[in-house]
């Protein structure tokens, strides 16, 4: 930061960190080595010669109450915020937790994340949805008391406390500790 000309004691202050960021992305933009025209994207018009297909997975992040989620993208739709946050891919997952933060999805889709270190793995339709609670996989489960587990299966649900189905459909393990 400092050979890029950045005063590290500034970046408290919004606009200054702006700014910087600008700078940043500008001189990284520079350094960039231009492309040779062998390395380029072949087309119609151009010989027919196999390159190796690389492709950066794009990152969006939005803007947390105490920090940032990170999101890279799946086919779209992903939601992360609060601090520390973070969504692997899939499609219109949610991972979310402006108090604590630290609450992740992995992928999948329309699976929910809310708990501090809560976790859905991936799956569709999924819930943590309290401090400690995990959702391997599976359709439809929900995990929604302090520290409870969903293994998978379908339309499940972990309501007490520490709490654990194991997997199949339509279970419900209710009373602490309890496991189906």
């Amino acid at each position: 930061l400092r050979q890029a000309g950045v005063d590290i004691t500034k970046l408290k202050d919004s606009v200054y960190l702006s700014s910087a960021l600008s700078t940043l992305r500008a001189k990284a933009q520079d350094q960039k080595p231009k492309p040779k025209p062998q390395d380029q994207i072949r087309t119609a018009a151009s010989p027919a010669r196999e390159l190796p297909f690389i492709q950066a997975v794009p990152s969006v992040r939005s803007r947390g109450g105490q920090g940032c989620g990170v999101c890279t993208n799946g086919t779209g739709g992903n939601f992360a915020k609060g601090f520390g946050i973070t969504i692997g891919g899939g499609a219109y997952n949610t991972a979310q937790n402006t108090k604590d933060g630290y609450c992740t999805v992995g992928g999948g889709r329309s699976n929910k994340a809310e708990g501090e270190y809560s976790v859905v793995a991936g799956g569709y339709g999924n819930l943590a949805s309290h401090d400690d609670t995990t959702v391997s996989g599976g359709g439809s489960n929900k995990a929604i008391q302090p520290a409870a587990t969903v293994c998978g299966g379908n339309q499940n649900a972990a309501s007490g406390l520490g709490a654990t189905v194991v997997g199949g459909g339509n279970n419900v393990a209710m009373g602490a500790s309890a496991v189906v």
